[in-house]
């Protein structure tokens, strides 16, 4: 049996024969690349005697799955097969929350046995600080020279003390 899962198993497969306890009878699992590749060796198996019982997955369709719930989740994330029914996120995510409900609806998708996801590191107060100083600073017009007396875009906006000290100024 174990010959003949060498000569019938797909390149680049991570497949092995194992033998189930409760039935005494032999098991094929592992990973195979594509659906294609998943169904021919099913039907491989299925014209051999005594064949053994198949359970395989086919890593392209729980690469799409988990593709398909990260974005069901608002994450952009590109699964990376990494073997043994492990897959990594290939982006990092800055939604603790979010990953977290990805992390827990993967749980659902056959043959994935461990989703990897890195978080975002948070900057540092004294970076998120002068980030945030930049930015309002950005959005201010610029100050004005010394000794310029700046009118407000509407006269009605001056109240009378302002005005007094304008006219006094003048």
């Amino acid at each position: 049996a174990q010959r003949w899962l060498l000569s019938a198993a797909p390149r680049d497969s991570e497949l092995q024969l194992v033998v189930d306890d409760t039935q005494q009878r032999l098991v094929v699992t592992g990973y195979v690349r594509t659906e294609r590749e998943r169904v021919a060796l099913s039907a491989a198996l299925a014209r051999q005697p005594q064949a053994p019982r198949a359970e395989f997955v086919a890593v392209e369709p729980m690469l799409a799955s988990v593709r398909g719930l990260a974005h069901q989740h608002g994450l952009a994330c590109e699964p990376v097969y990494r073997g043994a029914g492990r897959v990594d996120c290939g982006r990092e995510i800055a939604d603790a929350t979010a990953a977290e409900r990805l992390r827990s609806a993967s749980q659902q998708v056959a043959g994935l046995r461990e989703l990897a996801l890195s978080l975002v590191q948070p900057l540092p107060a004294a970076a998120v600080t002068a980030a945030a100083k930049a930015a309002y600073e950005s959005t201010q017009p610029p100050a004005a020279p010394p000794g310029t007396i700046i009118f407000p875009a509407h006269p009605y906006d001056l109240d009378d003390t302002k005005l007094r000290s304008l006219v006094d100024e003048g």
